[in-house]
């Protein structure tokens, strides 16, 4: 029996995909799992934005040979997508402003970009319906979970 595979894995397939090319090039083993398919209306494109930005943060911030990786998980009736990484982690002091504009966790390692990306990420997710949250542990990695309403009408 052939299973379908959901256009969420297809998402997901096409942001590694996209960003393969500079893990590799930064020895980074990427990965995309689908464990629990889920319906839901949403902007594909701004979506895909959403999860390669995190992605492109994650590999800019582990070091060589670590792994990241975007997984689509639930638990009874609720599903969310995960962008993770196995990195250093971010200090519990910097975590209550990822979010917010122009912040940057280290700015002696990061000196491209604006600080901007966390905030559209969050902007946008937050224009669907949903919310976002980060967990992380220093030394143990970081992951950002993305929360969105199901709806039993549309596949992404």
């Amino acid at each position: 029996m052939q299973t379908k595979r959901s256009y969420h894995a297809e998402l997901i397939t096409l942001v590694v995909t996209q960003i393969k090319m500079k893990a590799k090039g930064k020895q980074i083993e990427l990965v995309a799992e689908e464990k629990e398919p889920f319906k839901l209306k949403a902007d594909a494109d701004r979506l895909r934005q959403v999860l390669i930005n995190l992605l492109d943060n994650a590999i800019n911030h582990i070091p060589e040979g670590s792994s990241a990786g975007i997984r689509i998980n639930g638990i009874k009736q609720e599903r969310w997508i995960e962008v993770r990484d196995n990195g250093p982690g971010i200090p519990p002091e910097k975590l209550p402003h990822l979010f917010d504009r122009f912040y940057k966790v280290d700015e002696s390692r990061n000196r491209s970009g604006a600080g901007l990306g966390l905030t559209i990420c969050k902007h946008i997710v937050e224009a669907h319906g949903g919310s976002i949250r980060v967990d992380s542990q220093t030394g143990k990695g970081t992951v950002f979970l993305i929360f969105l309403p199901t709806s039993p009408m549309t596949n992404l």
